[in-house]
């Protein structure tokens, strides 16, 4: 089966490219021990960070392993994935230093090792897997493939069979019993779906490819006796996709299969606790410490330019649409009567302080509050009124998605530059589009990543921060 073939190759890469980087390093740490000096600890020293070196290569290298896997191994990928790879393999080797107080640390060989592991990487991430498929899959392991179908799901499926030349499939046509001819298949037309098996042994077919599937019982049972019979893989290519007009997921629970529009990882009651354990750890601090302090700027900000209520209270939409108030510090004149209006650049409801609590965002400090009561999360799609839940959901079929999950102060969206006033439809579309990404993609390290770029906008507001 190719994704056995897929599969494989991005095993034997990895552990490739180790063996690679090995070699590398001890050739370096022959010539850094006869040419510069000879290293305190010596042999034992320097096998000790070798192994952090390669879990600091292999870890990096595990997150990128689906688009190895995908064979997307360009320059741009060759480049990135060693930038990655070097980071995480010098961290964990100075952090274990730092961890062991190591006297004999070789510092000023692994300063000096860096450029070229960064080479080395970069080259290896380049030819290394196209190289490694040549070798393992020569002509004996070459499957000669028939696809079958309509001749117009072809320029689908074409770049497809591209990609995977490397891994030994060679297409030899396509047998179709639609009398139009395809000039732009690039594949030669074989014959009818009534010439099946005279054309899988004639032209020693290994494998065949059903371009779609299909609702007649009748070809799907002749189609898998021959292949059956013959010994001939089958794969079928799923075009669920176009009939749900969304992509889809497969899923199989207790022997039973199931399709589904998304992946969920934050139904998996784990991947919850740790996400809560996270709100908690970064909510607490903000409201023992940081809260106080701040809501005594604010206080007597307001009492000098806006006097009124300290915080602004709404009702949002929470998890599943459910409303739940809202804590933030008001930043707009009180009893101005424009409740679901969007707030505006200039807009003459703010009181000047209020300008800057919202361009730093610290007029959303307060929502730590419902973060603890587990209304919301510090990361999650931001809560709009319900009166603009409405009028976004007009905007995007699938915009109530986002309520899969629980609201946040800061979210995918917001980093990602779509936070502030929504003008038109395309601005609603980009920030739900980001929410709906998030849902379905959610990781611990995507919540710390969100939220570092999100301390970061305090101190370097977007443009659209206000």
């Amino acid at each position: 089966m190719v994704s056995s073939r897929t599969k494989g190759i991005a095993n034997t890469f990895i552990l490739a490219e180790l063996a690679v980087v090995t070699a590398c390093y001890w050739a370096a740490v022959l010539l850094w021990e006869v040419v510069i000096e000879v290293q305190p600890g010596g042999f034992r020293a320097f096998l000790f960070y070798n192994e952090f070196l390669l879990l600091g290569i292999l870890l990096a290298t595990q997150r990128s392993k689906r688009s190895l896997m995908q064979q997307e191994h360009g320059a741009g990928f060759a480049s990135q994935m060693a930038r990655r790879q070097t980071i995480c393999a010098m961290f964990a080797v100075f952090a274990v230093a730092a961890a062991s107080g190591d006297p004999g640390f070789p510092r000023g060989f692994l300063f000096s090792f860096t450029p070229l592991l960064y080479a080395v990487l970069v080259l290896c991430n380049r030819r290394l897997p196209g190289w490694l498929a040549r070798c393992l899959f020569v002509r004996a392991y070459h499957t000669r493939v028939l696809l079958v179908g309509d001749p117009g799901r072809l320029a689908f499926i074409r770049p497809w069979l591209e990609s995977k030349r490397e891994l030994g499939l060679c297409p030899v046509g396509y047998c179709s019993d639609t009398s139009e001819e395809r000039p732009d298949a690039a594949l030669p037309r074989l014959g009818h779906l009534d010439d099946l098996e005279p054309i899988i042994e004639r032209d020693q077919i290994n494998q065949v490819i059903l371009l779609e599937l299909v609702r007649c019982q009748d070809l799907l049972r002749k189609l898998t006796g021959i292949c059956e019979r013959r010994g001939i893989r089958l794969l079928v290519v799923s075009d669920l996709d176009e009939h749900f007009r969304h992509s889809v997921t497969f899923i199989d629970d207790g022997g039973v299969q199931l399709i589904g529009l998304r992946e969920e990882p934050l139904e998996d009651p784990v991947n919850r606790f740790l996400k809560r354990a996270l709100d908690i750890a970064v909510s607490l601090p903000a409201v023992l410490f940081l809260l106080p302090v701040i809501t005594l700027i604010v206080w007597l900000l307001q009492r000098a330019q806006s006097p009124g209520p300290i915080f602004h209270m709404q009702s949002r939409a929470g998890l599943q649409n459910r409303p739940f108030r809202i804590y933030k510090f008001r930043t707009m004149r009180p009893n101005h009567g424009q409740e679901a209006r969007q707030a505006a650049r200039d807009d003459d409801r703010i009181y000047p302080a209020g300008r800057w609590l919202r361009k730093l965002s610290v007029d959303e400090l307060p929502q730590f509050l419902n973060v603890l009561r587990g209304e919301m999360s510090v990361v999650g799609p931001r809560p709009h009124l319900t009166d603009h839940n409405d009028a976004f959901a007009r905007a995007m079929n699938n915009y109530h998605v986002r309520a899969m999950v629980k609201p946040g102060i800061s979210g995918l969206a917001q980093i990602s530059g779509y936070r502030g006033e929504t003008r038109t439809d395309e601005d609603i579309i980009k920030r739900v589009s980001a929410d709906i990404d998030y849902l379905e993609n959610w990781s611990l390290s995507l919540d710390f990543k969100i939220i570092l770029k999100t301390f970061r906008q305090v101190f370097f507001p977007p443009i659209n921060a206000y």
